[in-house]
C-alpha cells in the first residue's frame, strides 16, 4: 500500500524529527505548520501523507489511527 500510495501521490508531506516538509508538490505553509503542530502534541516524530490529485489522503503506518481524522480536517481546509 505505502507504494502504490507514494507512486500515484501527486502531493507529500514527510514527517521527520516532528516537522513537516512538503517533499512532492506544493503546498501553502500554513498547511505544514499546521501538520507540524498536530505532530508535535501527538509525539509524532516520523510518517508521511500522500495526497492524489483528488486530494484523496493516505497515511503511512507510523501515523496514528486516532490523529489521521485531524490531519485530514486540517488538510481539508487547504
Amino acid at each position: 500500500m505505502k507504494f502504490i500510495s507514494r507512486f500515484f501521490a501527486t502531493s507529500v508531506i514527510q514527517i521527520k524529527n516532528g516537522s513537516a516538509h512538503c517533499t512532492k508538490g506544493k503546498l501553502m505553509n500554513r498547511l505544514l505548520r499546521d501538520i507540524t503542530i498536530l505532530a508535535n502534541e501527538s509525539n509524532l516524530s516520523e510518517g508521511e501523507i500522500w495526497m492524489d490529485q483528488s486530494w484523496r489522503v493516505s497515511f503511512s503506518s507510523e501515523i496514528p489511527e486516532e490523529i489521521r481524522q485531524r490531519m485530514r480536517n486540517v488538510i481539508s481546509s487547504r
